[in-house]
């Protein structure tokens, strides 16, 4: 296995590799706030964001992005298959060190928000290691009346230190 590394831009057949391979529980969590549910559409969403990027080792693993939702407000979302954990490390740091701090500070943004499916443990935990903290929890978002917490990394507290760049 070669070193995970980071490629923003990528194609779609690189997006599309990971949502026909993602893992069941982003699978879960994406797929009922979806209209269309099918991994082809899930990769043109993900191309047409703002800020589009995968961690691939010898292949694509994790699929990475902003979307502009409003004036200086962007979403976020990441989606993966079984094999992220070959490349979450190289992505946290990229995010913390990079990813986070051009938002704010070249894109001036206010809000960087995502949300995850209650139970996703393992993708809030990781919010929660990037600095977002829960803010509230959504009930009945969803096709099937999921409930979903809201994560947000602020300009304030981005200004205050409180989200690390290390």
């Amino acid at each position: 296995m070669s070193s995970p590394e980071i490629y923003l831009d990528p194609s779609y057949s690189q997006i599309l590799s990971v949502a026909r391979d993602m893992r069941e529980w982003d699978a879960a969590e994406i797929y009922p706030m979806l209209r269309s549910k099918t991994p082809e559409d899930l990769a043109a969403m993900s191309l047409a964001a703002t800020i589009t990027g995968i961690v691939r080792t010898d292949h694509p693993i994790i699929c990475f992005g902003f979307n502009e939702a409003g004036p200086k407000f962007y979403n976020a979302f990441m989606f993966a298959t079984d094999e992220y954990r070959d490349g979450i490390l190289t992505l946290t740091r990229f995010a913390r060190r990079e990813m986070i701090p051009f938002l704010f500070e070249e894109l001036g943004a206010n809000r960087i928000e995502a949300r995850s499916m209650l139970g996703h443990t393992s993708a809030q935990a990781w919010m929660r290691t990037l600095g977002a903290i829960d803010e509230c929890e959504i009930i009945d978002r969803g096709e099937n009346r999921e409930t979903y917490i809201v994560f947000s990394i602020t300009r304030t507290a981005y200004e205050r230190g409180l989200t690390s760049k290390k």
